[in-house]
Order: structure tokens, then sequence, then C-alpha cells
């Protein structure tokens, strides 16, 4: 993909975005309904699933995994490197639009405890940044290989990616339109970097 390509698409996201904020407070009564509707599906062996999900979106997996990937030396310069730096910008970036916005946290059904705001999702941006960053340089280097196989890593990234903010729904420490936001922050910020990455 071009970088003019990438840029459109990082307008895009960040449109959507702002969008989405803009009516965020209309949107309550949707978000109210998805979580209580969530809530009826909780059990103990999904609990325990969804748990293991959010898990690999804490920083701490974040770290080792961009550690791994700056030792690296085929993953430092393509991966390794640019991952880390977008996580950290990412983690400044989703602190300062939570601080702006200050939207509170569901406050009923709370399975886990999370403190600060709400909008937009900490672990659905930072998991889109870092995954998709990982998911686009494991694609880019399959270049050789049948589209299928591409098509698969792409399609099990975007499914991960869907369980790890749905899991902040089940779990109760987010609302639906938190998660959509993290989604388009972090899709913002992965393709701006995918420009610099082609350009290293």
């Amino acid at each position: 993909m071009s970088a003019r390509a990438y840029w459109g698409f990082c307008a895009a996201f960040t449109a959507a975005f702002a969008a989405l904020a803009a009516i965020y407070p209309a949107l309550m009564g949707f978000n109210l309904w998805f979580n209580e509707s969530v809530q009826g599906i909780v059990s103990p062996p999904l609990t325990a699933f969804m748990l293991a999900v959010t898990g690999a979106g804490d920083w701490r997996f974040y770290v080792t995994g961009a550690a791994v990937l700056c030792v690296g030396i085929k993953t430092r310069r393509r991966v390794g490197i640019p991952a880390a730096a977008a996580l950290l910008a990412s983690v400044l970036l989703n602190n300062s639009l939570k601080n702006l916005f200050a939207l509170p946290r569901p406050e009923l059904y709370q399975l886990i405890e999370e403190s600060g705001y709400s909008f937009p999702s900490g672990h659905a941006m930072s998991g889109t940044v870092f995954y998709g960053l990982c998911t686009a340089a494991a694609i880019g280097a399959m270049s050789g290989k049948p589209v299928k196989w591409r098509i698969a890593v792409a399609a099990a990234a975007a499914l991960f990616l869907f369980l790890l903010g749905f899991s902040r729904v089940y779990l109760g420490v987010h609302y639906a339109a938190d998660v959509i936001g993290g989604y388009l922050c972090g899709g913002a910020m992965v393709c701006a970097f995918r420009v610099v990455v082609k350009k290293l």
C-alpha cells in the first residue's frame, strides 16, 4: 500500500473517531443496553477465557513482546522498534484523550476493578497498534506465499482484536463505544507508523 493510501486511511480513522466522540452522549442508551445484554451470557468458564484474552492486552505483555522483537536481528528495524515507539505513543495519546473527555467507566456488573476514565479503551487502542503493526509486518514478509495464507493471518488478528475489545465489555470495565473508539485511534496510529516503517 502506498504512503498516500495509508495517510488516507489515517485521516478516515481520525475523522470517524471525532464523529464518535461527538455523538457519544447519544449512544449511552445503546451502551447500557449492550452491556446489560452481554451480562446475560456471563459464566465461570467464559469469564476465565475473557480474563486470559484481556491479559494479552496488558502492558507487561506488550513490553515483553516489543523487547523480544527488538532483540531479534530480523525483526528489530521493521517491527520491534516501530512497535515499541508506537506503543509508547499510544499510551501517551490514550491518557491524554481519556483526560480530555473524562468519561466515567460503567458502574454496574464490573467483574474486575479498573481505575481511570473510560473513553477510548486503552486495551483496544494499544492492542490494535501492537498486533496491527505485527500483523502488517508478517503479511509483508509473506509476499511470496499464497494469498490465502495472508488472508488467514489477517483474519486471525482481526478475530483476536475483536475478542480483546469484547473482553473489556464482558468484564464490565468499558462500553462498546469505548472499544470502537480505541480501535479507530489504534487504526490511525497503525497507518501513520506503517508510513514510517516503509521509509526505514
